[in-house]
Order: C-alpha cells, then sequence, then structure tokens
C-alpha cells in the first residue's frame, strides 16, 4: 500500500485501522478489511457571532448531529484564550448537514437570533427574544433547494436581518423583513452561475449590505445599496475589481481595519490577502502567511471587541479554531482552542439515527461487501479530535466493527522515549478515560504501513510500550513487498522479513504486493513474495494479504476484466495459507465502481462463508506447483514447491500446468477420520481450465467438493459429493474437477479412515483391525441383537442380551449428531431430520454399528 502517514501535514495525527466484532485471535472467522475506506461526514461548522449582545464574537458551532454550541466571550481582558474553552450553552434538534447555520437579528432587538436555511427549501428560525429551544412559527415559502446559496443580510435601513439567496443560474433574491417573510420582495437576475461565489457586506459603510460577487477568473464585482431607492437600489455591477485570485481561493471580506468599510480579502493556502478599502481596491494588498493550509477554514471576526475583524481559522480534520486578533497586532495566533479535547462526540452524531443516517449507511455498503474491518481513515488524520475520534467509534460499534488505535507519532516511527506526554495520553483517552460503551469498538494498536530497516529500533520500543501498558489489545503492522527498492538482493529482504515478523513480535503482520498493474507485466516474484511471507510466519500466527483494488491517483490496478484477476490473487493467498485479507483501497477502487464492487462482494462471501470455515479450523500442509510458467519467470520453484517431487503422502499428480495446490489437514468428526482439503486454482487468469484431474495417494471414504464461487448462493455452503475413481494397483484415487474459470479457486474434501470398514463402508471408532474383524463375523452370528422398525418414524428400539454402555447417531459424513444414556433400549429420535444415518451402539463387551433410515 502507499505510506500516507508522512505526506500529512499536521502535528499529531490519530488514525485508525477498524476490525471486526471479536479479535482474531479469539475467533475463527476468516477476516477481510480495506484501505482508504470512505469518510465521516459527521463534523462541526464554524459560526462565530456576538450571540450575547456584548461586543464580542463568541465561538459557535453548529454540528452534524444537530446541536448548536456556544462558548461565550469573557469581557474580562485577564481571561485566559479570551474566556474560551468550554460550551457554556448546548441546543440540540438544529437541523443535519442539509441545515445551513444562518444566524441573525431577524426581530430587530439587538440579539442574535438562531437560524437555518435547509436544502429542502425552509428558513427556520429561533428567536432569541423568547429564549433559545425551538423554532418559531414555519415560514409558509419555499427558498430554494441546494443551488440556492443563503445570503442573509441588512438589505435596507431597518436593522433587521432580511432573507437572501445567491443562486446557481444567477438570481440574487431577498425577502425583506419589515413586512413579514413569506414572498420574494427584490428579485434580481444576472448574478453569476455557480463560479460567482457570493459576497455581499457593506463595502462602501452606508450601514446596508451591498450584492457583490468573487468570480472564479479573479474578479471581484460590486452592486452598491442605495438606500431608499427601488429595489435598494441593486440591478447591476457597478464596481469590477480585477485580481489574481482565482478559484482555488476563498474570499472572506470583513472589515479589517475598522474604518467601518469591509475590505476584500481571500484566503489562500496559507496565506490571508488583504486589499484594503480605505485606498482603493486594487492597488496595495496586504498579505500575512502562515495561516494554515487548505485544511483550515477562514472564520473572521471581531473576537476582542475592537470593531476589527481578527483573522481566524478552523481546521475542517482537527477541530482546531486558531484566533489571531488584531488587538495584538496580527501575525500569529494568540490562541488555540482544539474543539475535540472537550466537545461530546454524541454532538457530532445527533441523537436520532436521522442525523447520521448517511454516514451509517456508507459503514453500512463497506459491511455489505463482506468486509469486517477499515484501515487508515482520511477523516481520523487528525490531532487530539477526539470528539471525531470517539464518533467514528461509535460508528463503528453500530456498524459491528472495532477499530485499532493508532497516532501519526506511531506510524511515523517517531522515537517515543521523547514523547512521554503523547504516550500518556493515548493511555489516557483510548484506555482510561475513553467514553463507556466504546471499549466495545476497540481491538488494538496499528503500528504503522510498511515500516523500513531504519524504523525497526523505534517500532520495537512502541510494540514494548503498548505491550507493558495496553497488554489487552493486540498489535499490527503492514510490510513491504519484495520488490521495495532498498533490499539489494533476496537475502536482505527474507532478513527484513525475519526482524519484523520474529524479532519483533506483533500479533497481526501483513504484507502487500500487487502483481497486476495497468501496462505492466506480471511481477514474478509473487509467489517467491508469498513463500517467505509465510515461512517467516508459520502457522501459529494469522497471514494477512493486501490485495490491489485501488483505481485512482496511483494509476489503475484493476483493469478490466477485474474479477478474473480478483479471484487469482485471493485464490493464491488462500493457497499459501492466508487467514485474511486487506484491499487497497476501497474509496478510489471498490466503492466508486459497481462491477469492481460487485465483484470483491461476491468472492468476499464465498471466502467467509464457504472457504473461511475449512481453512481457520485446519492446518496448512503445503502449497504445490504443478510447474513453473511465465508468472515465476527467472524464479524457479524449488523442489519443495512442486507437485511431483512434494512428499505429503496426499497429492501425487495434475494434469495442468496452470494449476496451484494447497493441502490443509485436521481432524474428522470421528476420531479415526482423516479429512483433507485440497485448494484447486487455476493460475490462467485468461483461460478456464477444463477437466483438471487430480490424483491422489490412497483410497478415500468420502469425496466432496465445495460450491462454486459463481454459483454460490448463501448461506448454503455445503459440500456436495463429487465422483471418485480409485486404483487398487496403484493405490490412488483420482478425481476430475470438469471446469475452473479464469483465477477460479475451489475446494476439495477428502475423508480417509484407518480402520477396516464393516458392512456399507461404516467404520468403528475405536476397533484396531483384529477387533474389527471379530466384531464383523460376530455379527453374521449374533441373532440376539436387532434394531427395529427400520425405517424408523418417532423412535427406534434395541433388542440386545448385553448392557448398553453409549450410544451415538452419526451422519453419513461422519458427523455425531446426538448421544443418548446408556442402557436405553428405546431411542426418541423425533428430533433429527428425515434421511440415512449410522447408529454405534457400545456395550461392555463389543461395539456395534447400525445403518438406519428416518422417515
Amino acid at each position: 500500500m502507499r505510506n500516507t502517514y508522512l505526506q500529512i501535514k499536521c502535528f499529531y495525527l490519530i488514525i485508525f485501522v477498524i476490525f471486526f466484532n471479536i479479535s482474531f485471535s479469539q475467533t475463527n472467522t476468516f477476516q477481510i478489511g480495506v484501505l482508504a475506506p470512505p469518510s465521516m461526514k459527521a463534523n462541526f461548522r464554524a459560526v462565530p457571532a456576538d450571540y450575547n449582545n456584548d461586543g464580542y464574537a463568541d465561538m459557535s458551532v453548529k454540528t452534524s448531529g444537530g446541536y448548536w454550541l456556544i462558548d461565550y466571550a469573557d469581557s474580562n481582558p485577564n481571561s485566559p484564550n479570551n474566556g474560551f474553552g468550554s460550551w457554556d450553552a448546548s441546543y440540540p434538534e438544529y437541523g443535519g448537514d442539509d441545515a445551513i447555520p444562518v444566524p441573525g437579528d431577524y426581530d430587530g432587538d439587538g440579539k442574535l437570533d438562531l437560524a437555518v436555511k435547509t436544502d429542502s427549501g425552509l428558513w427556520l428560525i429561533d428567536y432569541a427574544i423568547d429564549g433559545f429551544g425551538g423554532w418559531a412559527p414555519l415560514i409558509n415559502f419555499n427558498y430554494g433547494g441546494s443551488d440556492a446559496i443563503p445570503v442573509p443580510g441588512y438589505y435596507d435601513d431597518d436593522d433587521m436581518t432580511d432573507i437572501a439567496v445567491k443562486t446557481d443560474s444567477g438570481q440574487w433574491r431577498i425577502d425583506l423583513a419589515y413586512n413579514g417573510f413569506g414572498s420574494w420582495d427584490i428579485d434580481l437576475t444576472q448574478y453569476g452561475g455557480h463560479e460567482a461565489r457570493p459576497v455581499p457586506a457593506d463595502y462602501n459603510n452606508d450601514g446596508i449590505t451591498d450584492l457583490a460577487v468573487k468570480r472564479d477568473n479573479g474578479e471581484w464585482l460590486i452592486d452598491y445599496a442605495v438606500i431608499s431607492a427601488p429595489n435598494s437600489g441593486f440591478g447591476g455591477w457597478e464596481e469590477i475589481i480585477s485580481t489574481n485570485w482565482l478559484a482555488d481561493t476563498i474570499p472572506v471580506p470583513a472589515d479589517y481595519d475598522g474604518d467601518g468599510f469591509a475590505d476584500i480579502a481571500v484566503k489562500e493556502g496559507e496565506k490571508w490577502k488583504i486589499d484594503y478599502a480605505g485606498d482603493g481596491f486594487g492597488n496595495f494588498i496586504q498579505i500575512y502567511d502562515q495561516y494554515g493550509g487548505a485544511d483550515y477554514y477562514p472564520v473572521p471576526a471581531d473576537y476582542d471587541h475592537d470593531n476589527k475583524s481578527d483573522l481566524s481559522v478552523i481546521s475542517l480534520s482537527t477541530g482546531s479554531w486558531l484566533v489571531d486578533e488584531s488587538i495584538t497586532g496580527l501575525g500569529g495566533w494568540d490562541y488555540n482552542l482544539l474543539l475535540g479535547n472537550y466537545t461530546d462526540y454524541n454532538y457530532l452524531l445527533g441523537p436520532t439515527l436521522s442525523y447520521y443516517y448517511n454516514d451509517l449507511i456508507k459503514f453500512q455498503k463497506v459491511k455489505d461487501a463482506y468486509v469486517d474491518f477499515l484501515v487508515a481513515p482520511d477523516i481520523m488524520f487528525s490531532s487530539n479530535n477526539y470528539a471525531k475520534i470517539y464518533a467514528y467509534l461509535e460508528l463503528a460499534k453500530k456498524s459491528s466493527l472495532k477499530v485499532f488505535l493508532s497516532g501519526y507519532n506511531i506510524a511515523s516511527y517517531q522515537n517515543p522515549d521523547g514523547l512521554p506526554a503523547y504516550k500518556q495520553e493515548l493511555l489516557s483517552r483510548f484506555k482510561n478515560d475513553l467514553p463507556t460503551g466504546l471499549d466495545q469498538a476497540v481491538m488494538g494498536i496499528f503500528l504503522g504501513d510498511e515500516p523500513r530497516v531504519v524504523d525497526y529500533d523505534n517500532v520495537k520500543k512502541w510494540t514494548d510500550f503498548f505491550k507493558l501498558n495496553f497488554p489487552e489489545n493486540p498489535l499490527y503492522y503492514n510490510l513491504f513487498p519484495r520488490y521495495w527498492d532498498v533490499p539489494q538482493n533476496d537475502a536482505e529482504y527474507e532478513n527484513y522479513l525475519n526482524t519484523y515478523i520474529n524479532a519483533n513480535e506483533t500479533d497481526f503482520v501483513s504484507f502487500d504486493h500487487y502483481p497486476l498493474k495497468n501496462n505492466e507485466p506480471f511481477k514474478t516474484d509473487f509467489f517467491y513474495n508469498m513463500k517467505v511471507f509465510k515461512d517467516n510466519l508459520g502457522n501459529n500466527r494469522p497471514f494477512w494479504f493486501v490485495v490491489q483494488s485501488h483505481n485512482g491517483i496511483f494509476g489503475n490496478f484493476t483493469t478490466a476484466p477485474y474479477e478474473p484477476k480478483l479471484k487469482f490473487i485471493t485464490s493464491s493467498a488462500i493457497a499459501y495459507g492466508a487467514k485474511g485479507l486487506v484491499y487497497w483501497s476501497y474509496v478510489n477502487g471498490i466503492d466508486e465502481y459497481p462491477s469492481t464492487y460487485s465483484s470483491v462482494q461476491k468472492v468476499n462471501r464465498y471466502l467467509k462463508e464457504v472457504i473461511g470455515p475449512v481453512i481457520m479450523t485446519s492446518e496448512h500442509i503445503a502449497t504445490l506447483h504443478k510447474s513453473d510458467t511465465y508468472m515465476n519467470l527467472g524464479r524457479p520453484f524449488g523442489s519443495d514447491e512442486l507437485v511431483a517431487s512434494n512428499n505429503t503422502g496426499v497429492i501425487k499428480d495434475v494434469n495442468n500446468d496452470n494449476i496451484l495446490l494447497s493441502l490443509y489437514q485436521k481432524a474428522g468428526a470421528i476420531s479415526t477420520d482423516t479429512e483433507y482439503y485440497i485448494w484447486v486454482v487455476n493460475k490462467d487468469i485468461t483461460t478456464s481450465a477444463f477437466s483438471t484431474t487430480l490424483s491422489f495417494g490412497g483410497q478415500y471414504f468420502r469425496s466432496y467438493i465445495s460450491p462454486r464461487v459463481d454459483s454460490y448462493i448463501s448461506p448454503n455452503n455445503s459440500f456436495g459429493t463429487i465422483p471418485k475413481l480409485f486404483n487398487t494397483v496403484t493405490n490412488t484415487t483420482t478425481i476430475t474437477i470438469p471446469e475452473l474459470l479464469p483465477g477460479e479457486g475451489v475446494m476439495l474434501k477428502l475423508i480417509k479412515r484407518d480402520l477396516i470398514p464393516l458392512e456399507n463402508e461404516i467404520l468403528s471408532k475405536t476397533m484396531n483391525k483384529a477387533e474389527a474383524k471379530n466384531l464383523k463375523d460376530e455379527s453374521l452370528t449374533d441373532l440376539s441383537f436387532k434394531i427395529y422398525p427400520n425405517p424408523a418414524g418417532d423412535f427406534i428400539n434395541i433388542q440386545t442380551n448385553d448392557e448398553i454402555t453409549s450410544i451415538s447417531v452419526y451422519s453419513n459424513s461422519g458427523q455425531k449428531i446426538i448421544n443418548f444414556e446408556k442402557n436405553v433400549k428405546q431411542l426418541d429420535i423425533r428430533n433429527i431430520p428425515s434421511g440415512a444415518y449410522i447408529l454405534e451402539i457400545k456395550t461392555k463387551n463389543k461395539t456395534r454399528t447400525e445403518n438406519f433410515i428416518k422417515k
């Protein structure tokens, strides 16, 4: 994957890797995750204003969750940070993201009223005169949809805020307050399209708001108001100021020098550029630098009560609100408020589902693709914004996901020895003081992506720190592929793997390798990389593999047709023992492309429901190729990797050079069973494999084949029988798979029993060969024993002169269905389904097996 941690410019980034409900170390679930998951929209929208009429702008936000929060300024000049640092008032139910805050004095009482304009066209007002807490009677009028940008102002001389919008079609519409709201009093046209951003302000100090737009070509156009004239004197541009402030600049007109005239200004990157009205627009421009990058949105206001607008920004990702007060001279921040440190995360989500529904469905879409965890969402690259972090955890919990926590200092491999305060903050925020219930969403610690050799010492220190202080949470990181440009040879790369896998042991580890990219040849170290990673990891820790799914700024890794390539890559990972997958990436890959999403969803469902339950409960024995192909050109397989020279005693041969095989083994339902699972992969990503014949050493009691990925219907993951042939001369069993599509994998199941079978291949659970032969002989002569009726309905009876010590019923596949108490002669079988079964009866003298049918 791409190492994005060092590309992010901020202080302490908090990133997240989100996992499914239960720790992998505590479950047998096949794990699937995605990198670059969807973002969370829940956030703050800054609306600074003087809410208590004391001359100071108060800090205020309206959240995505519908809360209007106010932190009142303190007029005491000795108050730290102007008295800011905690919310003094909170008001719920003011609308979600589609409700744009537009506070103003709509009734002319000198107090600011709370108001929003919704995308559905409502303009809702909560008047201050009777206290905040609910909307005034609804204005029965539609003020336009999302293309009608709210621009309230004082468009006449009555000291009441008027309702107004500027549309993307160029209309400027005003509903004057003096005659009551509910219709347009002024309706103007030709004020520019969506590229003409409205910037109304009092540019000539006459107390009336002038119409103005800033165009993406740099022009700033003003239509000055005229008191008592028709339509307030509006009707066409009177001044056009040419600038080089193009589309990437944010217009921020305000009175920065206190002369009563609005100055034109923009924030461009980290620079704040002001063209003061006093000497006429278009002349000298004052530039202030270091005011935050693109993430920092400008929110100028008079925070210090000197009648001048102060420079101020709020970070859209971190929740950091910084103020440079003009009273102390512009040129540097006077204080920085970290809203995320003291805001309840529930304020961001809202009190009901309707507020966070749009975020939740993003998570659900990922979940519907059979994904269990998310890695490093961009929204979590933030500094101390715990309100958003906790909100993300809450959404994860609601979506049955868990979260691996990390931080910029961890993932960029900073030395923890010099960060005692940061380490304590991590433990405080995510362990000791985590809000109640969010511990259900915490999984562990992500130590970073693709650490280099030179990073090892610091990674080891972070590992030791968390093992000591946060031992209940597992640790995880992702490693480089072989084609990484640092190792000079295989030995150096293998030493890198050994160091990060074994010298610094974490609970989880993965590596990424993208063998297929548009217009590039297949990377022929793909299988080598799989093998050396698995060899270093062994079978005691889960092996995760990162799958290519990116189609964006780093190139196209999903060239059509993508699905055969996806099947091949995921099937190859399974063949090498992978027990989890991570996709890079979800956004810019899976989410935007319906066909890619559909293929990933289908493959994931199949792996989790059909193949996962097998490989998670079985031991990986071997990975074998039939032959060298172009996919490993220059890297011939060793003898231990080839079918022809393998020593498993199970796999003997396969008739197709493009076949990849993997052998798994587990104990069967009956102790004398051995269950072998053979994962069969067609490595050809363009051509189907027909009549693939596999040869196995020995004779097998039963043979089954898994459902195929394209025809699998959830949740019917049962294996079906597949014909087999046994050659008594060569002691070889052969099975033919009719078809494997390009890249497709399918699982065979073989059951081998080591005892001599009785009639109908029913095997004793405990007898040796001699006992089995004796029992078979006895069963022909012991006429005192029988079961009846057969077929049976609700009950089956046992006739025997011996004392029964145990009774068990098995399915024909060898699975134990039910046990009965000893010495019971009538068995209640009403609760088992109709079908054929095996009855095992143990007495003090012998063990018997009988077939019976439940009607």
